[in-house]
């Protein structure tokens, strides 16, 4: 609860809060620490529940699924393969970086790629990152409460929150 309670972008100013990072310490180097803690033990979660469901569901009904995340491009695809879900995403758009930077570059980079009008899109996310990504992309937004910041947290960021997953549906119901 407290993580949740805390935790925001940029990264670098969550780690400033909780004094890992100052004139001793290296931001760089919490950076590659976490990293390696969260490859040590990420296996050991689980998905949100409903999660499997709606992408399934969305999949099933042609609705194109683009996972972009602030989370390097290698770990991303592991944890999606691990849990089975990767087969509902065209695309896989992580981050060259373990600093949790250049999401937005990313996504910008994809949609002109593959020539896409941002307003036929939704980013669902989790974090106050998420709802500057889609401002900056000019795509809607969903804020999960239930993901890593809580309701609290999200509640000064202006797109509709919702605190089950399977809220997406109803969208493309």
């Amino acid at each position: 609860a407290d993580y949740r309670r805390r935790f925001r972008f940029p990264v670098r100013e969550f780690y400033e809060e909780l004094s890992f990072v100052g004139r001793d310490v290296d931001y760089l180097q919490v950076c590659e620490s976490f990293i390696e803690k969260y490859r040590a033990g990420w296996r050991g979660c689980q998905l949100q529940a409903g999660a499997r469901e709606v992408l399934a569901a969305l999949h099933g009904s042609g609705v194109r699924q683009t996972m972009l995340s602030a989370g390097h491009q290698e770990d991303l695809e592991a944890s999606l393969r691990h849990f089975g879900i990767d087969v509902f995403f065209t695309d896989i758009l992580g981050q060259d970086n373990t600093r949790a930077e250049g999401k937005v570059v990313r996504g910008q980079e994809w949609f002109a790629r593959e020539g896409l009008l941002a307003e036929q899109a939704v980013l669902v996310g989790d974090t106050n990152h998420d709802w500057e990504v889609a401002e900056a992309l000019g795509v809607g937004c969903l804020l999960f409460t239930n993901g890593h910041q809580d309701n609290e947290r999200l509640a000064g960021f202006q797109p509709r929150k919702i605190d089950d997953l399977r809220e997406v549906l109803g969208l493309f119901g």
